[in-house]
């Protein structure tokens, strides 16, 4: 049974490897961002979410930002290092990042990142500076923390964008990401009016139902427009058992497997498969159940969000 709290819950999937924190690397080597200089550009001092007053270079070209590769990415900037933990990747961007070394999340710690001569580092979470942690890292580089960065992506990617002299791009990038999002919504009306979908994270013996304001609740019901099931209401996951599943009244299912298999071919799952409850769901009767990435759909970011809606797209075109 894994953990239903926010972190905890990240912490019990990317690990397999530990949890969501820490940081090593396998390689000092790491290519520049991509960047461009901006002639009227100077270093400036900005508050983070903590209030670190954070003095920002000119223009910023080694970027450290672990678990923030995918606004980045979406601003044309290439990371010094990308996350990982331990052999976890973020495999959706891996296209994009195949050739940038790895900064491991599980035991992140400053020499590590000094290995890697940023200009500027980055933290998502500020659970990851407690105790005095910060000044250790700013002592190695500017350092920007956010509060969050998974909460609102949007205000992440024009966050970066603003630190990184990106603004212009994050507006176009977010300008073509909406003209997607509606053009995969109208395509979809037939499929999704008034249906109802459910998001759920399987083990042998529990489901975890992803709430509408939680990663890919955002796009599946707040882009595309399907209906919110009973019991997703809400800002994180709900724990279902095999006896309370009937509750569950949903038209669509996207399903899960902590470990990232597809949990249609897991052969251990046919227990729950098997029995009457999981039969007489609506979605398992009319075969609308379907089995969806956990690399991106249990992520949140412009790319994650347009492979998430690419995804339900092409599962409900051919049901």
């Amino acid at each position: 049974m894994f953990y239903v709290q926010k972190y905890r819950l990240i912490a019990a999937i990317l690990l397999l490897a530990t949890a969501l924190y820490g940081c090593s690397s396998a390689n000092n080597t790491a290519p520049a961002a991509n960047e461009t200089a901006t002639p009227q550009a100077s270093p400036r001092t900005v508050n983070d979410d903590l209030g670190n007053q954070v003095k920002i270079p000119a223009n910023p070209q080694r970027i450290v930002a672990p678990y923030l590769e995918d606004a980045l990415l979406a601003l044309g900037v290439t990371p010094a290092a990308q996350w990982s933990a331990g052999n976890l990747l973020l495999n959706y961007l891996q296209p994009q990042l195949k050739d940038v070394p790895k900064l491991d999340f599980v035991s992140l710690d400053p020499e590590a990142v000094l290995s890697f001569s940023p200009d500027l580092f980055i933290i998502p979470f500020a659970a990851r500076v407690q105790n005095g942690a910060y000044d250790q890292y700013a002592n190695v580089a500017p350092t920007y923390v956010f509060q969050d960065a998974t909460k609102d992506w949007k205000k992440t990617l024009l966050t970066l964008a603003d630190l990184l002299n990106k603004t212009d791009q994050a507006n176009e990038a977010l300008k073509q990401y909406d003209t997607k999002m509606a053009e995969i919504k109208s395509a979809l009306q037939d499929k999704t009016a008034g249906k109802r979908a459910a998001i759920m994270l399987i083990s042998d013996k529990s489901f975890s139902l992803m709430q509408e304001n939680t990663y890919s609740g955002k796009v599946v019901y707040g882009e595309l427009g399907m209906q919110v099931p009973a019991g997703a209401e809400g800002n994180d996951w709900k724990e279902l058992s095999l006896e309370n599943l009937p509750e569950l009244k949903a038209d669509y299912i996207f399903l899960m497997q902590v470990d990232g298999a597809d949990p249609l071919k897991n052969t251990e799952l046919s227990t729950i498969y098997n029995t009457s409850v999981w039969k007489n769901l609506d979605a398992v009767k009319s075969g609308h159940v379907y089995s969806v990435d956990r690399d991106y759909w249990i992520n949140t970011g412009l790319n994650a969000n347009l492979k998430i809606a690419d995804d339900v797209q092409k599962l409900l075109a051919n049901p």
